[in-house]
């Protein structure tokens, strides 16, 4: 206070108006920075939101075609053209969903994700090889399929669906503890993919059985009933 009383007031007045400009340069510098990391955050939010999305497609595709190729390959007889329809077009519509989950994360810096994707892109090409060997199996009647061919095309078709869902998993996890409302939303997708994970396995069993001419064994049966009162607990959360 010294040092202040020999200064007059016009000094003051300047040097409380420097300090006061200071404060307020750093708040705005504190501000920008803090409204930055907001604008990053809603970035990568956005960036992962929107891969999730095509996960989802990816998803959905794929298991319209394994329960299709899983069904014909259990047939007495070769597949038809409506089966031919069904796989080519699932098969298209996963693909590209894959080719846009790829574009999207394939530079994302998250270590967990990277070895997600590197492992969806693995067996995703795994399967692709199998493909044409399967295919010819299906066309064939069941007694002169390869029984190899189907079992490893079924292993394939396996671990491709579950890299897909260990990299959602990852993406849903990586999405959280953003924003309260995200992590809400994050948590009724996660119902609903499960829900429809469930439903969608009721519904192979249903194609299996049908298309073999053979009733559900009672592990079939128990098997279903659990997966539908998995689907009804899932969907009542969504």
């Amino acid at each position: 206070m010294k040092l202040l009383a020999g200064l007059s007031v016009r000094t003051k007045l300047g040097l409380i108006i420097g300090i006061l400009a200071l404060l307020l340069v750093g708040s705005l510098g504190v501000g920008l920075t803090d409204s930055f990391g907001r604008y990053q955050a809603a970035q990568r939010v956005a960036q992962l939101a929107g891969a999730d999305q095509h996960l989802f497609a990816t998803l959905i595709g794929f298991r319209l075609e394994r329960g299709t190729f899983l069904a014909t390959l259990v047939a007495e007889g070769a597949a038809d053209a409506a089966a031919d329809a069904r796989i080519a077009t699932n098969r298209q519509i996963s693909d590209a969903a894959y080719n846009n989950v790829h574009d999207a994360i394939s530079a994302f810096a998250d270590p967990r994700i990277v070895g997600r994707l590197a492992t969806l892109v693995a067996t995703h090409d795994r399967l692709a090889s199998l493909r044409s060997d399967a295919e010819r199996a299906i066309h064939q009647p069941r007694a002169s399929r390869d029984t190899q061919v189907a079992d490893a095309f079924r292993k394939a078709a396996q671990d491709y669906l579950e890299a897909i869902l260990a990299l959602a998993a990852n993406l849903e996890e990586t999405l959280k503890l953003v924003d309260p409302v995200v992590d809400q939303m994050v948590n009724v997708k996660q119902s609903a993919w499960a829900a429809r994970n469930f439903g969608g396995l009721f519904a192979v069993r249903i194609e299996n059985a049908a298309a073999s001419g053979k009733p559900w064994s009672p592990p079939d049966i128990v098997a279903g009933a659990e997966d539908v009162g998995r689907q009804a607990r899932h969907g009542a959360r969504c």
